[in-house]
């Protein structure tokens, strides 16, 4: 795990042009993958790809309609995309806590199962 992580941020400064320790904060780079996770399902591929999209579409839409929504919210603008997804996060864990594809069960063979020639 030493070297991958250190590529791969190699790689996004140059794709981003240079980096800012400031920029990073957590709750981008912890709170929000953990959420398209959640949302997605956990030990899923399937389930953190459909996660990813749907948390990046409704921030999305979130942020292009949130200058029109300023007029009937009483309170900032900014702190809109960090409530609505909260809640969307609350809402995940109280009714569907396993996510939209839940983790599918692996098949083991169980001790009896074996025989003395299988055992080795």
């Amino acid at each position: 795990m030493g070297l991958t992580p250190a590529i791969g941020g190699a790689l996004y400064a140059f794709y981003v042009g240079g980096t800012i320790a400031i920029a990073y904060d957590r709750t981008s780079w912890t709170f929000w993958p953990f959420m398209m996770i959640l949302i997605g399902g956990l030990a899923n591929n399937k389930g953190v790809l459909v996660g990813t999209l749907l948390f990046v579409t409704l921030r999305k839409f979130i942020i292009f309609f949130k200058d029109s929504l300023q007029p009937y919210v009483p309170f900032d603008v900014v702190w809109l995309d960090f409530l609505l997804l909260g809640v969307i996060l609350i809402a995940v864990l109280l009714y569907r806590p396993q996510g939209i594809f839940t983790e599918k069960p692996t098949k083991t063979i169980s001790k009896e199962g074996f025989t003395d020639k299988q055992k080795g």
